[in-house]
């Protein structure tokens, strides 16, 4: 058994978990996708990402999402023959001792309601349910998506000197405080794999 550490994964690490992922989907029938963009972490040098390989196979894997010092979200999947040998909870372990380095004190479990084994990881945990997001998708063709123009909302991509509308607004909707919401939006435009707009 070796444990690895990441704070940014190659291309071969991301496809790696991607068929893990794509497994334990099927198996317990889950919707959503394990978040792997690390741009966006408070801190690049955080070990966000934490893989248990048995016979050189990824069997195991712990990914957090770390935008703010508040919480890290933790996602994880492990195979499902895998399962109730304690790899979930040597990566945990691994898990907290680095968020510990940060003073992060504050955990948020990723777990889908049709998940038995995930419900029942969290319930030995003794975590607390506290809010539920919502997947949405469009399931038809972009091609034959029609768009009308709405006269009331004009978006604008949104560039660097608007900076400090868009810490405002980010404080205003998810309660953030200033230093939070300034980071995470600075590190948002530095990714390539984020676009903000906003109302004009």
């Amino acid at each position: 058994m070796v444990i690895k550490k990441f704070s940014e994964p190659s291309e071969e690490i991301i496809k790696e978990i991607r068929k893990v992922e794509l497994i334990c989907k099927e198996h317990d029938k889950l919707n959503g996708s394990i978040f792997l963009d690390t741009s966006i972490n408070f801190n690049s040098e955080i070990k966000s990402l934490f893989l248990l390989y048995d016979n050189n196979i990824l069997v195991s894997l712990v990914s957090m999402f770390i935008p703010t010092r508040d919480e890290a979200e933790i996602s994880a999947y492990t195979l499902p023959k895998y399962r109730r040998k304690g790899y979930f909870k040597k990566l945990l372990h691994e898990a907290i001792k680095e968020i510990t380095k940060y003073n992060i004190l504050d955990l948020v479990f990723v777990c889908e309601p049709q998940s038995n084994d995930g419900n029942e990881v969290i319930e030995k945990l003794k975590a607390e349910f506290d809010f539920t997001e919502y997947f949405l998708r469009y399931n038809d063709s972009v091609d034959d998506m029609e768009v009308r123009p709405t006269p009331e909302i004009k978006l604008k991509e949104a560039e660097k000197e608007d900076l400090e509308s868009l810490i405002n607004l980010s404080q205003e909707i998810f309660n953030d405080n200033y230093e939070d919401a300034k980071s995470m939006i600075i590190k948002s435009f530095e990714s390539e794999n984020t676009i903000y707009s906003y109302d004009i």
